[in-house]
C-alpha cells in the first residue's frame, strides 16, 4: 500500500512540475461552476492490492489551481460519497482506494457542482499481467513480452532504463496486438550492460465526456515492474 501511496505522488509530483501548478494552495475560488476542470486519476501497480482513485477540481483549465467542492456540491464513485482532503503538494483533493479484485470492471464518478448539475463519468479499470517469465540475467537479443488481460489496441508505455550516464533508455509507446509485444535486438542496443529497470504502463488518458464548460481529462494507470540484468 505504501508503495502505491508514493508512486502515485510521484506521478502527481511529476504533472505539478511539468504544469507549474505550485499555485493550487490558493483558498481563493473565483471560478463558477461551469469553469471548473475536471482532473480525474485512477493507478494501481502489480503487487499492490489496492487501486488508488483521486480526482481533483481545477479553476478554467488543466493548469489551474485546486479547489474544494462546497455548498450544494459533491462527488460520488460508485455511489458512495468521497470527503475532501487536501495537502501543501497538491491542494484540495476526493481520494479513495479499493481493493483491486472487486474494483475490476466498471465504475461511474458523479460530480454535482454547486447549482445541483450532475456530471456523470463511466470508466473501466482492469489490471493485466505480464505471462512471459523473465530470468535474472537476459542476453541483448529479441524480446518477446506476452500478457494477458489486454484488450485489442490497449496502449502500454514501455519503459527500460539502466544505471549508465551515457545510455539513452527505452521509452516509448506500443499498441498492443494478440496481448504481444516484441522488442528487437536494435531497441535494445539503446541500453548498456548491467542492471535494467522495466516499466510496463497500461495507460488510457482521454477527455472527460459529461464535463463542464471547461472540460475534464481522466486517465487510468496500470502499472508491472520487472529488474534484470543485460549482457550481450
Amino acid at each position: 500500500m505504501k508503495a502505491l501511496f508514493l508512486s502515485f505522488f510521484v506521478f502527481l509530483l511529476s504533472g505539478i512540475i511539468l504544469t507549474g501548478c505550485f499555485g493550487s494552495m490558493s483558498n481563493e475560488v473565483e471560478a463558477g461552476p461551469e469553469d471548473i476542470y475536471l482532473d480525474y486519476k485512477i493507478w494501481g501497480e502489480e503487487g499492490e492490492d489496492s487501486v488508488m482513485v483521486m480526482l481533483q477540481f481545477r479553476e478554467y483549465d488543466a493548469y489551474g489551481p485546486t479547489m474544494r467542492i462546497d455548498g450544494q456540491g459533491s462527488v460520488t464513485l460508485d455511489g458512495k460519497k468521497i470527503p475532501s482532503d487536501s495537502s501543501v503538494m497538491t491542494g484540495p483533493y476526493y481520494a479513495v482506494t479499493r481493493q483491486v479484485k472487486e474494483f475490476t470492471g466498471w465504475h461511474t464518478i458523479v460530480f454535482t457542482s454547486t447549482d445541483k448539475v450532475k456530471h456523470k463519468e463511466e470508466f473501466y479499470f482492469r489490471p493485466f499481467t505480464l505471462k512471459t517469465q523473465l530470468t535474472d540475467t537476459l542476453k541483448r537479443d529479441r524480446l518477446s513480452l506476452q500478457f494477458e488481460g489486454l484488450e485489442k489496441r490497449d496502449i502500454v508505455r514501455v519503459l527500460l532504463t539502466d544505471t549508465s550516464i551515457t545510455g539513452d533508455g527505452i521509452n516509448r509507446v506500443d499498441t498492443i496486438w494478440n496481448n504481444k509485444l516484441t522488442l528487437t535486438k536494435n531497441a535494445l542496443s539503446y541500453l548498456e550492460n548491467g542492471p535494467i529497470h522495466l516499466e510496463l504502463i497500461k495507460e488510457t488518458e482521454k477527455p472527460v465526456e459529461n464535463h463542464t464548460g471547461a472540460g475534464g481529462t481522466i486517465i487510468v494507470l496500470y502499472t508491472i515492474r520487472r529488474e534484470f540484468f543485460l549482457l550481450d
